[in-house]
């Protein structure tokens, strides 16, 4: 895919990163809903897609500064954020990007494409979710389970000493990757990005009566639409271990609703 220059609008092969007439970062010249080959911030190249879901896409991008890789997470649009909404979303990005924890992928910066979508960059971590792990290996054994849990409990907590719920603990959001020394992390994803996410779409998103998770991993509270604190994230959690521990939902039903 051909690259431009913003600055003079000269045309480049795809493996030019800067313009060598004035060095301004270059980005794709097709643009559109695949944003592979588009340049965030003029900083992040987007080289793959690594997930969809229902709050947006997650991107692998490549820091054309220095040798490093992230994930970018485009929110879907939901409408066009007034000034309100844009100044909430950074007060809310500002506080995940504060945690800083080896539990927890870090989230180094954030900002709105030119189209009004919200991003989000961060930490790239490689390695399989708890979802996929269970799929794979079926209901864990008790110690395992335990060490996993404990592990995704200490990011958490790092995040309710800030006074940040994550809101949409699941699965899909908690990471297992093998360290050097053989043994197994875990990291917490997507601190935040459920209230990141309606920051976007509702301007009340504060306020009781408003949902926002995933309704199978939610504590009682989150799905009547109360006020949340820390012990919500602890119920899902343990809604996480016994899944991990039986390979089934702690409640079943015949839909989520019922659920």
């Amino acid at each position: 895919m051909p690259k431009i220059c913003l600055m003079c609008g000269a045309s480049f092969p795809d493996a030019t990163t800067f313009c060598p007439t004035d060095g301004s970062a270059l980005r794709a010249a097709v643009q559109g809903d695949d944003l592979i080959g588009e340049l965030v911030a003029e900083r992040y190249l987007i080289t793959d897609l690594l997930s969809q879901g229902g709050m947006g896409e997650v991107y692998l991008a490549s820091d054309v500064r220095l040798p490093q890789q992230f994930a970018i997470k485009v929110l879907r649009q939901q409408q066009t954020p007034d000034q309100s909404l844009i100044q909430r979303f950074r007060q809310e990005a500002e506080a995940v990007c504060r945690i800083n924890h080896d539990r927890v992928a870090r989230v180094f910066d954030f900002g709105f494409m030119a189209d009004d979508r919200a991003y989000i960059v961060m930490e790239y971590v490689a390695g399989k979710t708890l979802r996929q792990l269970v799929e794979e290996r079926g209901p864990l054994d008790p110690t395992d389970a335990a060490k996993i849990i404990s592990m995704a409990a200490e990011g958490i907590d790092a995040a309710h000493r800030l006074g940040i719920v994550h809101r949409d603990l699941k699965p899909e959001n908690v990471m297992i990757l093998d360290d050097a020394g053989g043994g197994t992390r875990v990291k917490v994803l997507d601190f935040g990005i459920a209230k990141l996410q309606n920051a976007e779409a509702n301007q009340g998103y504060t306020q009781p009566g408003f949902v926002i998770g995933t309704p199978a991993w939610m504590s009682p509270e989150q799905l009547l639409g109360e006020a949340l604190d820390a012990r919500s994230d602890v119920y899902s959690l343990g809604l996480v271990a016994f899944a991990l521990l039986t390979g089934e939902h702690a409640f079943t039903g015949v839909s989520e609703q019922a659920e």
